[in-house]
Protein backbone atom coordinates (compact mmCIF):
# COMPACT_ATOMS: atom_id res chain seq x y z
CA UNK A 1 0.00 0.00 0.00
CA UNK A 2 1.54 3.60 -0.89
CA UNK A 3 1.69 5.81 2.08
CA UNK A 4 -1.14 8.50 1.90
CA UNK A 5 -3.33 6.73 -0.30
CA UNK A 6 -7.16 7.94 -0.20
CA UNK A 7 -8.43 4.71 0.73
CA UNK A 8 -12.79 4.86 -0.04
CA UNK A 9 -14.75 2.74 2.32
CA UNK A 10 -14.67 -0.27 0.15
CA UNK A 11 -10.71 -0.51 0.42
CA UNK A 12 -10.06 0.83 -2.92
CA UNK A 13 -8.05 3.67 -4.04
CA UNK A 14 -8.66 6.54 -5.62
CA UNK A 15 -7.54 7.19 -9.13
CA UNK A 16 -6.15 10.54 -8.19
CA UNK A 17 -4.71 9.32 -5.31
CA UNK A 18 -2.42 7.01 -6.68
CA UNK A 19 -1.86 9.45 -9.75
CA UNK A 20 -0.75 11.88 -7.40
CA UNK A 21 1.77 9.38 -5.36
CA UNK A 22 3.04 8.06 -8.91
CA UNK A 23 3.86 11.64 -9.61
CA UNK A 24 5.62 12.19 -6.23
CA UNK A 25 7.54 8.94 -6.81
CA UNK A 26 9.35 11.11 -10.42
CA UNK A 27 12.79 12.39 -10.24
CA UNK A 28 13.01 15.81 -10.08
CA UNK A 29 13.66 18.08 -12.98
CA UNK A 30 17.45 18.69 -13.44
CA UNK A 31 18.02 22.50 -12.50
CA UNK A 32 20.61 24.27 -14.63
CA UNK A 33 23.17 24.57 -12.31
CA UNK A 34 23.18 20.37 -12.76
CA UNK A 35 24.10 20.94 -16.13
CA UNK A 36 26.84 18.52 -17.29
CA UNK A 37 28.02 21.89 -19.13
CA UNK A 38 28.57 23.45 -15.69
CA UNK A 39 32.26 24.76 -16.10
CA UNK A 40 32.08 25.32 -11.82
CA UNK A 41 31.02 21.42 -11.37
CA UNK A 42 33.66 18.56 -11.67
CA UNK A 43 33.53 15.28 -10.52
CA UNK A 44 34.71 14.54 -6.81
CA UNK A 45 36.48 11.00 -8.22
CA UNK A 46 37.53 10.41 -11.40
CA UNK A 47 35.45 8.50 -13.54
CA UNK A 48 36.10 5.33 -13.97
CA UNK A 49 34.08 2.00 -16.22
CA UNK A 50 31.63 0.18 -13.46
CA UNK A 51 33.25 -3.31 -13.03
CA UNK A 52 30.62 -5.75 -11.78
CA UNK A 53 30.94 -7.00 -8.23
CA UNK A 54 31.32 -11.20 -8.23
CA UNK A 55 31.85 -12.13 -4.21
CA UNK A 56 33.52 -15.40 -3.61
CA UNK A 57 31.82 -18.47 -2.96
CA UNK A 58 32.92 -19.64 1.00
CA UNK A 59 32.04 -22.55 2.65
CA UNK A 60 29.28 -22.30 5.52
CA UNK A 61 32.09 -22.84 8.10
CA UNK A 62 34.50 -20.14 6.64
CA UNK A 63 30.98 -17.92 6.73
CA UNK A 64 30.33 -18.53 10.68
CA UNK A 65 33.66 -18.14 10.91
CA UNK A 66 34.40 -14.44 9.22
CA UNK A 67 30.97 -13.30 10.77
CA UNK A 68 32.46 -14.13 14.50
CA UNK A 69 35.34 -12.50 13.24
CA UNK A 70 33.39 -9.10 12.11
CA UNK A 71 31.14 -9.19 15.01
CA UNK A 72 34.55 -8.67 17.35
CA UNK A 73 35.44 -6.40 15.49
CA UNK A 74 32.23 -4.53 15.73
CA UNK A 75 31.48 -4.78 19.08
CA UNK A 76 35.63 -2.86 20.23
CA UNK A 77 34.68 -0.34 17.32
CA UNK A 78 33.51 3.19 19.26
CA UNK A 79 32.77 6.40 17.33
CA UNK A 80 35.19 9.17 18.19
CA UNK A 81 33.44 12.67 18.06
CA UNK A 82 36.77 14.54 18.96
CA UNK A 83 38.63 15.60 15.98
CA UNK A 84 42.53 16.74 16.24
CA UNK A 85 44.34 20.28 14.48
CA UNK A 86 47.13 18.07 13.84
CA UNK A 87 47.62 18.22 9.81
CA UNK A 88 48.04 14.99 7.93
CA UNK A 89 49.51 14.05 4.50
CA UNK A 90 47.38 15.11 1.64
CA UNK A 91 47.17 11.98 0.21
CA UNK A 92 46.01 10.45 3.32
CA UNK A 93 43.10 12.65 3.15
CA UNK A 94 42.87 11.76 -0.57
CA UNK A 95 42.69 8.15 0.17
CA UNK A 96 39.59 8.80 2.91
CA UNK A 97 37.70 10.51 0.41
CA UNK A 98 38.27 7.90 -2.67
CA UNK A 99 37.28 5.33 -0.26
CA UNK A 100 34.14 6.59 0.87
CA UNK A 101 32.85 7.05 -2.57
CA UNK A 102 33.26 3.31 -3.06
CA UNK A 103 30.76 2.74 -0.39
Amino acid sequence: MLPNSDISKDGKSTLAAVALQIDMCKPAPRRDSDSEDDPDLTPALPLAPHVRYSPPRRSDAELVQRSGEFHELMARRRTVRAFSAEEIPREVLENVVRTAGRS
